[in-house]
């Protein structure tokens, strides 16, 4: 998986935070990877922005945008 390639998109990411033993699963937006590719920056559904480690994020999948997909077959 190349985390680059879901920059603006939704997913369904585990982010591992201290001695968690079974991290939840949630909801986050991709904002950026950093140069090195070692950082993302995320933004959780609250707007709470954060940098983490490449290796914290566990990608779960990507999720779908509903209403821009209605939008997509009205105007065809």
């Amino acid at each position: 998986m190349n985390i680059q390639d879901y920059v603006g998109k939704r997913c369904l990411l585990v982010v591992r935070e201290g001695n968690w033993s079974s991290p939840p699963t949630n909801e986050f937006k991709i904002l950026e990877v950093s140069p090195s590719g070692n950082w993302v920056k995320l933004m959780n559904i609250n707007g709470y922005k954060m940098w983490k480690s490449i290796a914290d994020v566990s990608f779960v999948e990507e999720l779908r945008d509903f209403k821009a997909e209605r939008i997509a077959e009205v105007g065809k």
